[in-house]
């Protein structure tokens, strides 16, 4: 393989890895959007029903919603766009050395390939835990937004149910 068809075949995994973050950024905002229009169609729901139901049934539903948005969504999201990132750099710095020998090498991981979501190979769910555990999750404001407006608008519902259930 020649110099040119090996900058060739870096420039085009770098830029798959670019085109499938891109494309899960744009699908993880839509699919939050859908939650937060649940949250408020659930807000319309306890306003107008005239029977609200048990307390403790909203809550485990907003719970449920909460978490899932947040641990099933946004995080293995978060951390699947992270690795697309990796991949996306390390193969144009890959490109660049070829170009350049002499380019110093940059410190960053090369990560595993991912075959799916649950998939022992990368494990997402440890890594996920690990930058929580770090708030190395709270430095993209994506992701922090994204589970922020979520607790927020459930919190909103809960009020509003709670604040039924008075009068």
């Amino acid at each position: 393989m020649s110099q040119k068809e090996r900058f060739d075949a870096f420039m085009h995994l770098a830029n798959f890895h670019f085109a499938c973050w891109r494309m899960r950024q744009g699908l993880e905002w839509k699919i939050s959007v859908g939650v937060w229009a649940l949250l408020a169609a659930l807000t319309a729901g306890t306003v107008y029903i005239p029977d609200t139901p048990p307390t403790f049934m909203i809550v485990i539903i907003l719970l449920a919603i909460v978490l899932g948005h947040a641990v099933f969504w946004v995080g293995p999201i978060r951390v699947r766009n992270d690795h697309d990132k990796d991949m996306a750099l390390h193969y144009t710095e890959s490109a660049e050395r070829i170009l350049s020998p002499d380019l110093p090498i940059a410190v960053h991981r090369r990560p595993s390939r991912v075959a799916g979501f649950f998939h022992n190979e990368y494990p997402w769910a440890e890594r996920w835990r690990t930058m929580g555990a770090n708030f190395q999750i709270w430095y993209n404001w994506g992701a922090t937004f994204q589970v922020t407006a979520t607790l927020a608008l459930a919190a909103y519902v809960f009020w509003i149910v709670i604040s039924k259930k008075h009068h």
